[in-house]
């Protein structure tokens, strides 16, 4: 994706360590590459720059989530490449929730769909 490699600091390794990542390999991927990387506004990973899921974040309103990643988002981006990254994102998590199921996944990610692990 044509992004800098940056080193995870301390604080940052001590989150990701208390975080289970029930989305295995591709989950810590996921929020090291494809997110941290890209939002992340330090030299090194901090806690703030690692989105990870949390019990709070559950039965928030869709516009309250959507508020509260926005926040995280450095003033110039790319608009193009956030959503494309976006539906990426979005499609791999719809299929590691269907457990590799593509029309389960297809189903999770139609227009009207409600999200629920399983």
């Amino acid at each position: 994706m044509k992004i800098a490699v940056r080193p995870v600091s301390l604080a940052g390794l001590a989150k990701l360590s208390s975080y289970s990542f029930p989305g295995n390999i591709r989950e810590l991927r996921n929020v090291l590459e494809e997110r941290a990387l890209i939002l992340g506004r330090s030299a090194a990973l901090e806690p703030d720059d690692l989105f990870l899921p949390s019990s709070s974040m559950e039965g928030q309103a869709p516009g309250d989530l959507i508020s509260s990643m926005l926040q995280r988002i450095p003033n110039q981006v790319n608009l193009r490449e956030l959503l494309a990254q976006l539906e990426r994102t979005l499609i791999a998590r719809s299929l590691e929730l269907a457990h590799g199921v593509q029309a389960e996944a297809a189903r999770w990610v139609s227009p009207g769909a409600i999200w629920a692990a399983s």
